[in-house]
């Protein structure tokens, strides 16, 4: 592909598994881009070698102001009237840097074209300084019956950023804001979630922590928010994860770290220096199956 020119940054990438199961290389890929409206969508065919791009999200001719932070997922089953295997991508239209507004848009044809679905959460305009208060970085995950989007919010005025989601179950209608992990004084700014499984009920997030060594006693949601469900790992001596207590909620009863910072089944390593970290926190969530 060509040179994107400047501002090209923020890159995510998608395999799509529902062309050819277990064996596919088709992957789509994006960007955020200074200049160009929306999100290019690039598809490759054997694996990444080449590259082509095939649409835009908005697309050509639909997008206004500066896009933001792309993320891309593919519907691991049908859910709200799309087929397994739909495209969706959240980001963060900034409009002419008057707010910041986090989108989902959905692809039924791997990328080609795009439909609006819904705005998912609404902020002031995008300044990433504390006392602001933007929105940023969607992350998606479906798990169970709902669409859960995990994001960094400057709106709450108790923390100058803290991590939140919304779930949905349409595509449509979100539900309310719950608060995922934040800091330990208001300076502090966990942001940038990343949400995967581990197993069965095991589940692990990992986000940046700009302004502190460690949000220690950090609490979770679990990956849906069910009634606070879920105890965040403890960190000790600034980059050793020492362990997680899910009290009477996981079925093992409590998770211990070793000394080498990994869990059973689990390698665990923390980057990071200065004030940016990249923490990781494993936690125990609810499950009824």
């Amino acid at each position: 592909m060509d040179d994107p020119g400047p501002g090209a940054s923020y890159a995510r990438a998608v395999r799509l598994s529902g062309l050819r199961p277990g064996r596919s290389r088709t992957l789509l890929a994006t960007f955020q881009q200074f200049g160009r409206p929306g999100f290019p969508i690039f598809r490759s065919d054997d694996g990444g070698r080449t590259w082509h791009q095939q649409g835009n999200v908005p697309n050509t001719g639909e997008a206004a102001g500066v896009w933001l932070q792309p993320f891309l997922y593919e519907l691991p089953r049908a859910f709200a009237g799309l087929p397994k295997g739909a495209v969706l991508c959240a980001g963060n239209s900034l409009d002419h840097f008057s707010g910041t507004s986090i989108v989902l848009y959905a692809s039924t044809d791997h990328g080609l074209t795009w439909q609006f679905l819904s705005t998912v959460a609404k902020g002031g305009a995008p300044v990433p300084e504390n006392g602001h208060t933007p929105v940023w970085e969607p992350f998606l995950l479906l798990h169970r019956d709902r669409l859960i989007c995990y994001y960094s919010d400057q709106r709450d005025p108790e923390y100058g950023q803290k991590i939140s989601h919304q779930a949905c179950t349409d595509l449509r209608q979100w539900g309310p804001v719950v608060t995922d992990a934040v800091g330990t004084d208001y300076s502090q700014r966990p942001g940038m979630a990343t949400v995967a499984q581990v197993r069965h009920s095991m589940w692990i997030m990992t986000h940046a922590a700009f302004g502190c060594p460690y949000l220690p006693g950090e609490r979770f949601g679990g990956p849906v928010g069910e009634d606070g469900a879920g105890r965040c790992a403890e960190q000790v001596e600034g980059d050793v994860l020492a362990g997680v207590g899910a009290e009477d909620h996981h079925p093992a009863g409590v998770v211990v770290f070793d000394a080498l910072g990994g869990v059973p089944e689990l390698p665990v390593a923390v980057a990071g220096g200065g004030h940016l970290r990249a923490v990781l926190a494993v936690w125990a969530a609810l499950s009824a199956s």
